[in-house]
């Protein structure tokens, strides 16, 4: 069962629905509806709609290669109107989940930007695709198959829901570096990210538990280096 969203117009005084318009992306953005009858909403495939506020008829489509959750304004500066949007991929959806393969976060990246359209101007110009590079060879292999075992435990606990496996929010930790990996144990117990936003576990890990989280991490990277490596 797929899950979808749904843009709903209602009649606080009438209370009742006056339309709804479905979408084919769970993640939407937020709304604008504007005095001269338009509801403006964009969404995590990166595109930005303009419905009739009577109606709910699609009057335009505009893709802009970013995904987008924030709602959109307008505004007018020197006689022109346009509608801004912030655009990326973001929030509680991109913290749980690698990005949706249909999203433009997926397919574009996400780099954010801030998008303006004057009412008579012309479209911005769409990323061009993302194309991964090849997961270059982890360090060695450290831990047993049972640190291995207990890693993976602690990384779905503390670790997974953020650094998740696969193009998403943050860095996908197979691909650390190797400057990275030499000093795990400084990220993950000494704070040494903090200023980035990667906070320190040493309050709930242990060295030993740090170890096996490499380990863990390490086994996963060999892994996809294997598995894309043609020999």
């Amino acid at each position: 069962m797929r899950s979808i969203g749904v843009l709903k117009a209602w009649d606080p005084v009438q209370q009742r629905l006056v339309w709804q318009r479905p979408s084919t992306e769970f993640w939407n953005g937020g709304v604008l509806s504007t005095g001269g009858g338009l509801v403006v909403q964009g969404d995590a495939a990166g595109i930005l709609n303009f419905y009739d506020a009577r109606s709910g008829r699609l009057l335009r489509s505009l893709e802009v290669g970013t995904s987008i959750m924030a709602a959109p304004m307008t505004y007018r500066a020197a006689g022109k109107q346009y509608v801004a949007v912030m655009a990326g991929y973001g929030g509680g959806p991109g913290l749980y989940a690698p990005f949706p393969t249909s999203s433009a976060a997926y397919r574009y990246g996400n780099e954010g930007r801030i998008i303006a359209f004057a009412l008579d101007g012309s479209l911005p110009r769409t990323p061009p695709p993302v194309v991964e590079a090849p997961f270059e060879q982890p360090p060695p292999r450290e831990g047993t198959a049972l640190a291995v075992a207990h890693g993976e435990v602690l990384y779905n606990r503390y670790c997974g829901r953020c650094h998740v496996f696969g193009r998403g929010e943050l860095p996908d930790l197979r691909r650390a570096a190797p400057a990275t990996h030499a000093i795990f144990d400084d990220i993950v117990l000494g704070g040494a990210f903090i200023a980035r936003g990667m906070g320190r576990f040493d309050d709930v890990l242990s060295r030993a538990d740090a170890a096996d989280l490499h380990s863990y991490i390490l086994e996963r990277a060999w892994e996809a280096y294997r598995q894309g490596d043609p020999r």
